[in-house]
């Protein structure tokens, strides 16, 4: 009897153990079938495999992809840093130069004129006329002229464009112009046209010729030198 039940024992135990066998055999062809699928899925587009990211283990395959696609992103980025900085670069010598082109343009604007205003011809021959003598002796006093006759001699910056006329304007002396020629100048200093004779008057000079036309109409250029002078006749002034 006892024989009998070790033997059916027996059998029970052979029976389980392959069953057993038979499970494990299928779990393991179940874990062959899954193994190369996830190989396949943890493999990017380029025939690279990407390690999966312990942070983001158990995430689907596009996080990933997702994770593979930002590395060229962000060396885009990193390469991208330098260009800028050398065009930085760039628009600060641009800047500088037209800074330094402008202040060129601006220095250039700019014309350097000598002026000579004298009436040594009046002071010659102011005893000859009536009046003239009077007249000088008060500039004299006054000292809108010296005992030669000289009046101002000066050098100064003037705009382009600026004429003779403008010139004259600018220094510190009395000017009268004449209302219906704007270019002629009636007095200087007080000492007017006539005063020395029909023929006397202002006339000018620009670097030693004579300008025949008014001088309102006479631009200046850099360098020049402008001679106003008092005549008493055609001549004596030049």
């Amino acid at each position: 009897m006892l024989r009998k039940n070790c033997k059916h024992i027996s059998k029970n135990v052979l029976q389980t153990v392959v069953i057993l066998f038979a499970v494990c055999l299928l779990v393991l062809s179940c874990v062959a079938c899954v193994l190369p699928a996830s190989e396949s899925e943890g493999t990017s587009t380029t025939g690279r495999f990407v390690e999966p990211n312990p942070t983001t283990a158990g995430e689907p395959p596009a996080t990933s992809q997702t994770t593979t696609e930002s590395v060229p992103h962000s060396t885009s980025t990193s390469v991208a840093s330098t260009p800028s900085s050398a065009s930085g670069h760039i628009t600060a010598l641009t800047t500088r130069r037209r800074s330094e082109t402008t202040t060129s343009t601006t220095a250039s604007d700019k014309i350097t004129v000598t002026i000579i205003v004298e009436c040594r011809n009046a002071v010659q021959r102011k005893k000859e006329f009536s009046g003239l003598e009077d007249k000088i002796d008060y500039m004299i006093e006054r000292q809108l002229c010296t005992s030669d006759g000289d009046m101002l001699k000066q050098t100064a910056s003037y705009p382009r464009g600026t004429t003779v006329l403008d010139a004259l304007l600018s220094l510190p002396l009395s000017v009268t112009v004449s209302t219906f020629n704007p270019g002629y100048i009636v007095a200087i200093g007080g000492l007017a046209e006539k005063e020395g004779g029909p023929s006397s008057g202002w006339i000018y000079y620009v670097n030693g010729v004579f300008v025949m036309k008014g001088s309102n109409q006479c631009i200046l250029n850099d360098g020049d030198v402008v001679h106003w002078g008092y005549t008493i006749e055609v001549g004596d002034f030049n």
